[in-house]
């Protein structure tokens, strides 16, 4: 009966981690915002007029449906970025853009107020909303799969002994900022970080591996673009002065500022 029970424990055990095999993504789509049919619309070519320093908005593209795939069983572990991580994420984006010379108000636009598919038009609304001139875009797609890893090994309890597998995670995030001129819809700026792990859980704690991998991939996704907005901020005004598509004026400061 003992040996009955142990192979239950076991054939269990493996039917678990034949159920954890999948992928899962999450996103938040800088092209379904602009373009919710598809279908860029070609950029004018007029001389886009500038003014420096520049008032700069900057919010979070909508976020797409997590989709997964595989096998998988278990109770969903990865959720789209919480209302806090967005603030914190958004706030260290900004925190680049207030060093710069080039930028004299930089605010950070709630989520709740970035309409789903909205396009230009809501982005000229949330312009008009909070008097910016551009406003800066954020998205990202979080890419994690788990698999069956070759290792495994036993563990003996008082019912017998327990095959525990190991599972490989694979996580890889890309996050993106992209600046858009409000008046003319050209794109300003851009910017982007990566990052990618690999790891191995068990079974009893893949899910707290997987979590943990996901939080982790956006920390250091947006660490890298941080470090990527600070290079690219330091030729903003130069890159933007030898591309005739804007005319660059640089307005000074008010007395006593």
């Amino acid at each position: 009966m003992k040996i009955f029970k142990t192979v239950a424990v076991i054939s269990a055990v493996l039917l678990a981690a034949c159920a954890s095999v999948g992928t899962t993504r999450q996103q938040s789509s800088l092209m379904g915002y602009l373009y919710p049919d598809g279908q860029p619309q070609p950029q004018s070519t007029a001389v886009a007029a500038v003014k420096l320093p520049l008032r700069l908005g900057i919010m979070l593209a909508p976020t797409v449906d997590t989709q997964r795939s595989g096998y998988i069983l278990t109770p969903r572990v990865n959720q789209p970025l919480s209302t806090g991580d967005q603030v914190a994420y958004l706030e260290q984006i900004a925190a680049e853009f207030r060093t710069s010379p080039e930028f004299k108000d930089v605010q950070v636009i709630p989520s709740s107020y970035v309409q789903e598919g909205g396009g230009f038009k809501n982005m000229d609304v949330l312009a008009s909303m909070y008097s910016v001139d551009a406003i800066a875009v954020v998205s990202y797609d979080q890419l994690q799969t788990t698999d069956e890893g070759k290792d495994s090994f036993l563990y003996w309890t008082v019912l017998g002994a327990y095959v525990v597998d190991t599972e490989k995670n694979a996580s890889t995030t890309f996050v993106d900022t992209a600046m858009f001129d409000v008046k003319s819809h050209k794109l300003l700026f851009h910017a982007s970080g990566t990052s990618h792990s690999a790891s191995t859980g068990t079974l009893a704690n893949n899910s707290e591996e997987v979590r943990g991998a996901s939080h982790q991939g956006f920390v250091d996704a947006f660490a890298a673009m941080a470090t990527d907005i600070s290079t690219n901020l330091k030729t903003f005004k130069d890159k933007l002065s030898g591309n005739d598509q804007f005319k660059i004026t640089v307005t000074a400061p008010a007395t006593g500022q």
